[in-house]
């Protein structure tokens, strides 16, 4: 279970508190954006190699 955990995204969060501490909120959401797909691919493979 905690390999599961360790291979989801990075919070979503990122790009509110960038939106709201004026840094590049776009930069923080395509960057939350590739941890998502990443995630995926990480977690597809985990399931894949534990199985």
């Amino acid at each position: 279970m905690m390999v599961i955990e360790a291979a989801m995204p990075s919070a979503a969060l990122a790009t509110v508190f960038a939106k709201r501490y004026n840094c590049d909120a776009e930069l923080a959401s395509i960057l939350v954006f590739a941890t998502f797909i990443s995630s995926i691919l990480t977690i597809i493979t985990i399931v894949f190699v534990l199985t």
